[in-house]
């Protein structure tokens, strides 16, 4: 019949996260959602499944390409076990507020570490801020590297963090986020790696001191999706789910600063301790994390230089 034409069957992008939907990441995941269907005109319908009903982040990283998942957003200092390349989003003193800021820089570096992993058969798409990660402490103020030294801390993030915190004299401990509270009360550990967020909500009634040592534990989240089923979608609804990647991450990381900043003024004003890390204290831990960053260096070169070249791109 002249005049009819056959409906677009909608492509499903199945989404999983272990973090409720309430978490400040399942509402960027719903604003994403809003954009494909929008841009793709309604041909791709995304299904967002939060607080684990499928899968873990890691489970849903090592479901990727079986079909079940085609995307998932998971902490990125988690994905050095699966190319130890990735380590580099975990660098101490390696991404910056001021660099990850700019949103050019920002789509640069997500496609550099997707360049990486292409040979598994996923993509990155864009990075989100987690935080910029503060030393949050029972009782025990810290001003400079030595207030660490022989201290029990939960590092998490990764082997690159356990590396970190074992470089700043202190004994790394992993531990599940659940266990944190307890443990700081039972004094198992002495502190915890953690956002501004963490220390607010989960640790505030544990902990009364906390160090910020700007640049040294930027944690990132990374929008993971499965290359081959990007591939294979119309050049207009892969635009439409990259652009809009891209689009979210560039918007969320200024917000995420702020949250931070904001979580941080709340603690102040309830009466916390709180040390800013500044000038030769700050050198005695950047000094601490050469090695760190040489052992990278040293293992993956070239994708160490490939983050030089853009890094001094943009620092011009």
């Amino acid at each position: 019949m002249l005049g009819l034409t056959t409906p677009v069957m909608a492509e499903d992008l199945v989404i999983t996260s272990e973090v409720p939907a309430s978490h400040w990441k399942s509402e960027y995941v719903n604003e994403f959602a809003e954009m494909v269907k929008d841009r793709s005109g309604g041909e791709i319908e995304v299904k967002f499944y939060p607080a684990g009903q499928l899968y873990s982040d890691k489970d849903a990283v090592a479901a990727i390409g079986t079909g079940a998942v085609q995307m998932v957003w998971p902490i990125s200092g988690n994905l050095d076990a699966l190319d130890s390349r990735l380590g580099l989003l975990g660098l101490p003193f390696t991404l910056s507020d001021d660099l990850m800021s700019n949103p050019e820089f920002s789509a640069d570096m997500a496609r550099l570490v997707s360049a990486q992993v292409e040979d598994r058969g996923i993509a990155i798409l864009g990075l989100l801020r987690a935080t910029d990660a503060i030393i949050v402490m029972k009782d025990t103020p810290v001003t400079q590297l030595s207030d660490l030294a022989g201290k029990r801390i939960r590092s998490g993030g990764g082997t690159t963090a356990r590396d970190m915190v074992a470089q700043m004299g202190a004994n790394p401990i992993s531990l599940p986020a659940s266990e944190m509270v307890t443990s700081m009360s039972q004094g198992v550990i002495d502190g915890v790696l953690t956002s501004p967020a963490g220390w607010k909500t989960i640790l505030a009634d544990t902990a009364s001191e906390a160090a910020l040592v700007p640049g040294m534990f930027l944690a990132t989240y990374s929008i993971v999706v499965d290359a081959k089923w990007l591939e294979g979608l119309s050049d207009k609804n892969r635009e439409a789910i990259t652009s809009a990647a891209l689009d979210v991450a560039s918007a969320q990381w200024a917000d995420a600063v702020k949250k931070d900043n904001a979580d941080l003024q709340e603690m102040i004003d309830a009466g916390k301790g709180y040390h800013l890390i500044e000038g030769p204290q700050f050198d005695e831990f950047r000094a601490a994390a050469q090695p760190v960053i040489d052992a990278f260096a040293e293992k993956h070169p070239d994708t160490w230089k490939a983050y030089q070249y853009e890094a001094a791109e943009y620092a011009k």
